[in-house]
């Protein structure tokens, strides 16, 4: 009785701490979409791959997937668990020359990207993540930097 009160305990305490939302998804990629850039995960296993950059006015949007690289790779990584102010400010911008640009914030003041990114699961792909930027001048050279992934570029923004 001992044991299966610690198991669903543990099972309740799991669940608060990864809702499903931050799990990643289990379809197949789509397979014309191809990489703009991409680096691996420091956990090993896993590689980011820059899918997608969209400009839309003053903004861009971008798109990155977390494909297997390694199908023995069975582990949870947390690439981040929460965007506070401190991870915002210092893990998450484009760097277009010597400036960085840090996410835009809704009209409520939480960047504009996953509150967190929990990799998990089998299959090719373990999880998307997108974030929204203020746009850099067109024909910059950009690198795109988040926590726990090697930087991604350089690319650039293709018109609107």
């Amino acid at each position: 009785m001992k044991l299966r009160t610690t198991v669903t305990t543990l099972s309740l305490l799991m669940a608060a701490a990864f809702p499903l939302s931050s799990f990643s998804q289990t379809t197949a990629p789509d397979a014309k979409q191809s990489s703009l850039a991409s680096g691996l995960v420091s956990d090993g296993g896993v590689s980011a791959e820059l899918t997608s950059v969209v400009k839309t006015g003053n903004r861009v949007t971008v798109k990155v997937r977390f494909m297997e690289t390694d199908p023995e790779s069975n582990n949870i990584s947390v690439l981040y668990s929460r965007l506070d102010k401190s991870a915002y400010e210092n893990d998450f911008y484009l760097l277009a020359g010597d400036k960085k640009y840090l996410l835009l914030k809704d009209s409520a003041g939480k960047p504009l990207a996953p509150e967190k990114l929990v990799l998990a699961g089998k299959g090719k792909l373990r999880g998307i993540w997108y974030g929204t930027f203020p746009a850099p001048p067109a024909g910059e050279s950009l690198m795109l930097f988040l926590p726990n992934i090697e930087p991604l570029g350089p690319f650039s923004i293709t018109g609107e």
